[in-house]
């Protein structure tokens, strides 16, 4: 009979691993969401050294204040820095009648320093965005393509040719409308091994192994198997971060038009950055209209021009006694 260890485990040493993993992505995502973790380091100070209050008003303001600042950034991802400049955003979005779900929206592209608040997106980044959001989602198709695949591709050493197998049938890599039919063959087809290689690129060597394989069942069959475990499992992380590209670019897109919507409405022009400065485009400013003279009222300069011809004395030169 064993040992008495061969048959226990602990349930508290076996979810150990899976808690400690839970806090430390938890940990992550409130690190990522609200930039630092003092809140985190508090909780671990009340544990260690008890609730002790602050007695100073000035670092009992600031903690406060930093706490405010935390859970403001945790709660709507907006970049502020310091008190003030959460302040600023809040009343600025007041003023203009702008709704938190719209800063969220046009997060990446509100800069506090500034005076816009909105920076303005260059006139590329929309098109750009919106094309690596096509490249990825090409990328996720052919990457979630391939991990499904029942099939697996090999490449020989020898001669350098790719070839794609189920352990029963070995046939061309590039196959399909664009590529053709291409070549393959079966474990029937070995008979003639000359015409494989005339066919296939494979040499005499590799197309007699791959036929002696195909015979047996065994080697080809488990190569096959394990390598498509392994494309499952590569195509599946290539599909997620290709998604993740995609998802992330295209949400780009959409924010940099966003911001470039809510600036026009807001102020009307388009900032420029050329080489020699920023250069502020503003719309062509309307012409006044001229009001209409009467034929009996002179013009401004015609009447000005009378009136001081009229305004003029007459001086009466006298004889000279």
């Amino acid at each position: 009979m064993g040992s008495l260890s061969e048959f226990v485990q602990s349930p508290i040493f076996s979810r150990l691993p899976y808690a400690s993993l839970g806090i430390i992505i938890l940990g992550g995502i409130f690190w990522w969401r609200a930039g630092s973790i003092q809140s985190i380091l508090e909780r671990i100070w009340y544990l260690m050294a008890g609730k002790t209050d602050v007695h100073d008003p000035a670092l009992k303001i600031f903690l406060q204040k930093n706490r405010d600042l935390e859970k403001f950034r945790f709660l709507y991802r907006l970049k502020v820095e310091t008190f003030s400049d959460m302040q600023n955003l809040i009343a600025w979005a007041d003023r203009h009648n702008i709704g938190m779900r719209q800063l969220q929206k046009i997060r990446s592209w509100i800069d506090t320093k500034t005076k816009e608040i909105v920076r303005e997106p260059s006139r590329y980044h929309c098109k750009s965005r919106f094309i690596f959001a096509v490249v990825a989602s090409i990328v996720f198709l052919s990457a979630a393509n391939f991990g499904s695949s029942p099939i697996a591709y090999f490449k020989m050493k020898a001669s350098g040719t790719w070839f794609a197998t189920d352990a029963t049938t070995v046939r061309a890599l590039w196959k399909g409308w664009w590529f053709g039919d291409g070549w393959s063959f079966n474990v029937s087809d070995c008979a003639d091994e000359q015409k494989i290689t005339r066919e296939t690129g494979f040499n005499e060597t590799e197309a007699n192994l791959i036929c002696k394989s195909m015979k047996d069942g065994g080697e080809l069959r488990s190569l096959t198997k394990e390598t498509i475990k392994f494309q499952r499992w590569f195509g599946g992380v290539a599909a997620l971060v290709a998604l993740a590209i995609a998802f992330q670019n295209f949400l780009s897109a959409l924010s940099a038009q966003d911001a470039e919507n809510l600036r026009k409405r807001l102020y009307g022009q388009r900032v420029e950055v050329s080489g020699q400065g920023v250069e502020v485009v503003k719309p062509k400013p309307r012409r006044p209209r001229r009001k209409k003279i009467s034929d009996d009222q002179p013009e401004d300069g015609a009447g000005q021009a009378t009136a001081e011809k009229e305004e003029v004395p007459k001086v009466s030169v006298g004889s000279q006694s």
